[in-house]
């Protein structure tokens, strides 16, 4: 019986002189005693990859020129395993690491280092045991030294069970911590788009899932004009993820067909005192521009620590949930007035056809206080969900931090929808 199969490739060099190498993995047995399958070098000098026993009926193939010397660009493990399809297991960048499960495309990645904070991956280890695989690495810079352990399992996703431990030999930076996400929001359908765009969206990701205290919540992404930084979570935050919901091919088109399939990451932090930040950036070329940190309150500042979390990366919709979630957010403006105008969508849960007996009812709750010009809700035939149309007027001189949501009979069904209003500009 074949508990677990697969490839281990490493990549190093550009352009013409390039060299992958595949290390096949066949044959290994439901509990073999804990094999290295493979050990990658990163930065200048020797790449290799090697095994360590032979023994229990494992065999490893090795293709290529192993003594080369090049700088190893990526190491991932691939699954041939029956029944996963092609699943990428782990792969380990320079500065971060992903999986991609069964029909997902690559989108949003694990930032090693985290932020702000230089260096790059420069050893990993890979072994594997009974239907797990184990992997070990370290990451270095001037400032700091990380070593990870992950522990890799395969099913209808890829769960990835991380402990990192880290030391820095200067003073860490104002925001860091473990955790950290990175993807990008360049545009989506409906909202603004540059000139010389071919489809109608284009990101790794629309929107970021929390949850925490009693309710869920969905902040969308956006391309903000100017740099942007807030606190969207603080202290009660169990989980989070930066997702994928608007997957219509329609969107995409042929150009950028994978985008709509790219994997929902999802991080479990567990009932913690930290700090959820939300970083987003003008986009720039094809680069990330959006970033979430989990900074836990008692690590700031210190420069030594280490942390346990979850990271869950899947492809396609959770099973169903009571609460209805967010599946689209339109941004819209009256230019006399300066009002901002939201357009949210909700499916699913309470929502779903013939599960309400009561009247939808639509919340608005902005802060500073300012005029919420529009809250209405109504049934939209398109998706069998249903529509709230906010209107906010913006504050001169700060930002306004709105939360939208439905209820029934005084109940929230729906995740708390939230987003911020960038002041207007003053003057010419």
């Amino acid at each position: 019986m074949i508990a677990w199969a697969g490839v281990v490739t490493a990549s190093a060099g550009t352009g013409v002189g390039a060299h992958t190498w595949v290390v096949p993995l066949v044959a290994i047995p439901p509990r073999p005693p804990g094999f290295v399958l493979a050990r990658g070098r990163f930065g200048a000098g020797r790449v290799v990859l090697c095994r360590r026993g032979a023994a229990g009926g494992l065999r490893v193939t090795i293709r290529g020129v192993l003594s080369t010397p090049a700088v190893c660009r990526r190491v991932e493990v691939v699954s041939a395993a029956e029944g996963l399809g092609r699943t990428v297991l782990l792969a380990i960048g320079a500065r971060s690491f992903w999986a991609v499960p069964r029909g997902a495309a690559r989108g949003t990645v694990a930032e090693a280092l985290g932020p702000g904070v230089a260096g790059r991956f420069r050893t990993v280890t890979i072994a594997v045991g009974g239907r797990d695989l184990d992997v070990t690495a370290r990451a270095r810079g001037p400032a700091a030294q990380l070593s990870y352990r992950f522990r890799v399992r395969a099913g209808r996703g890829v769960d990835m069970r991380v402990a990192a431990a880290w030391v820095f030999t200067q003073a860490p930076p104002p925001r860091w911590g473990l955790p950290a996400l990175a993807s990008f929001y360049h545009y989506g359908v409906g909202g603004p788009m540059p000139p010389s765009a071919i489809d109608l969206a284009d990101h790794g990701a629309d929107g970021l899932w929390i949850a925490g205290g009693r309710h869920e919540s969905w902040v969308p992404l956006t391309d903000p004009r100017a740099p942007l930084v807030w606190t969207v979570g603080a202290g009660s935050v169990r989980a989070f993820g930066l997702l994928q919901r608007d997957r219509r091919r329609d969107g995409y088109g042929v150009h950028a067909a994978r985008l709509r399939d790219a994997a929902d990451v999802r991080a479990c932090v567990g009932r913690g005192t930290g700090d959820l930040i939300l970083e987003e950036w003008p986009a720039a070329a094809r680069g990330r521009n959006v970033r979430v940190v989990y900074n836990r309150r008692p690590g700031l500042g210190r420069r030594r620590g280490a942390s346990r979390y979850r990271l869950s990366w899947t492809r396609g919709q959770p099973r169903p949930r009571p609460t209805a979630r967010v599946v689209s957010s339109l941004v819209g403006g009256d230019a006399p007035t300066g009002a901002r105008k939201y357009v949210i969508d909700y499916v699913g849960g309470a929502l779903a056809p013939g599960r309400l007996r009561q009247r939808v009812r639509g919340h608005v709750q902005v802060r500073p206080d300012t005029w919420v010009t529009q809250d209405t809700v109504g049934f939209n035939p398109y998706t069998g969900g249903y529509r709230q149309v906010v209107q906010v007027l913006p504050v001169a001189g700060q930002p306004v931090h709105i939360r939208a949501w439905l209820t029934v009979a005084g109940a929230t069904v729906s995740e708390i929808w939230r987003a911020v209003l960038s002041s207007p500009r003053i003057g010419r």
